[in-house]
């Protein structure tokens, strides 16, 4: 493909804006996303063969250097002349319903970094903006800027309206750049990563922004001092998701928002919320019954395992050292191991004493030898006298 030395082009937007088609080319990324058909997913590609897909990647992961706009209106029909927006340097039209994708070509000097390292200003500033024109355009507002319909594709129909590339400053023609988006919500104290996370996708920007709208109105419900107070805060919280899930083109399903604002709720009252409301708010029992009494029951029953083959091991003759190399423990746990065994036969007084009885009577040197001079037929008497040493005097 394109723009190498021998280059020859192959779509009708190449020949026909061969300009505009290096500009976008440029600033695709290297290895893209592509796909003919979204029903079958996305696969990766280098450009120089994923241009020649249907659907391409239009932004990197970590930069944005498009700002793209998905219209699902006539856009064939708008007179730009007319509308109050900055005018699109390409629209991208499907012939058959003239839905369309808008792109804005932004100034080098104006592309966002996506990453930790980038400036949260411009990353508040590219979405403020952002937000605005979504509503002047009648664009999805949830639409992540990254799969779209390939300008290069026949298919579709291509219009390069200019060429000239847009700064902040431009915008602010059109749009109030000073007006950052959620400042009503109380969210001004966001970290970058999690403005971030906004781009992910319609999971992650219900949480992201659910969340802290969490933490700022706990205190008005008494911190969850109380039952009602608890239920009373997890109701809001979830209409506020509902609310902003029903901005979405394709909403959440209710399952999906009232487990994600059940784990916002947990979260904060765990961490926020007054102590009582901790052990009897029901939606708030951050580990549950069922899964504490689940683990108890699974650490009772390795320590029980791990006692026995310590008695087992201890019978066969090994050493304590040993015995810590083949159990991995330390010797504190492994004398743990000895003396909870230990406690556990001497908490009844009739077994302790049968077990004394037994020994002493095995001790006997007569008894001892005849066990000795047949160890092939009796040694379970052997083995016998064993446990019963470890039982009555450990180790």
């Amino acid at each position: 493909m394109a723009y190498q030395n021998n280059w020859v082009p192959f779509s009708n937007f190449e020949r026909e804006n061969p300009d505009a088609a290096r500009e976008i080319y440029k600033r695709l990324p290297r290895e893209m996303l592509v796909s003919n058909d979204l029903k079958y997913g996305v696969h990766t590609e280098a450009k120089t063969t994923g241009v020649r897909r249907r659907y391409i990647q239009i932004n990197h992961s970590n930069v944005t250097k498009l700002m793209v706009f998905d219209v699902d209106n006539p856009i064939s029909f708008y007179d730009w002349k007319y509308l109050d927006v900055p005018l699109p340097n390409i629209l991208v039209i499907n012939p058959q319903n003239n839905h369309a994708h808008l792109i804005y070509f932004l100034d080098d000097e104006n592309f966002v970094c996506r990453t930790e390292n980038g400036k949260l200003k411009n990353i508040l500033l590219y979405e403020s903006i952002y937000s605005q024109l979504c509503k002047l355009l009648n664009a999805d507002s949830r639409y992540v800027q990254k799969i779209m319909k390939n300008p290069f594709y026949n298919g579709w129909n291509t219009e390069v309206l200019h060429e000239d590339t847009y700064t902040f400053e431009d915008f602010a023609k059109f749009v109030d750049v000073n007006a950052l988006k959620n400042s009503s919500d109380n969210q001004k104290s966001r970290t970058a990563k999690s403005w971030l996370r906004e781009g992910e996708g319609r999971n992650c920007t219900v949480f992201e922004r659910t969340r802290f709208y969490a933490y700022a109105v706990l205190r008005s419900f008494n911190n969850g001092a109380t039952e009602q107070d608890g239920q009373n805060f997890y109701d809001a919280v979830l209409k506020y998701a509902e609310n902003i899930n029903a901005g979405f083109s394709e909403i959440l399903g209710e399952r999906e928002i009232a487990a994600t604002v059940r784990s916002i709720v947990n979260w904060t009252l765990l961490h926020f919320g007054a102590q009582a409301e901790k052990k009897d708010f029901e939606k708030k029992d951050i580990w549950g019954e069922k899964a504490r009494e689940k683990s108890l029951e699974t650490r009772s029953s390795r320590k029980e395992q791990n006692i026995t083959k310590a008695v087992e091991l201890r019978m066969e003759g090994k050493s304590i050292e040993e015995i810590m190399k083949i159990l991995g423990r330390s010797r504190r746990t492994i004398e743990y191991y000895f003396a909870e065994y230990r406690e556990m036969v001497q908490e009844n007084p009739e077994t302790a004493k049968i077990v004394q009885s037994l020994v002493e009577f095995l001790s006997q040197g007569f008894f001892m030898q005849f066990v000795i001079s047949d160890i092939g037929a009796f040694s379970g008497f052997v083995y016998l006298y064993r446990l019963l040493h470890i039982l009555s005097a450990w180790p």
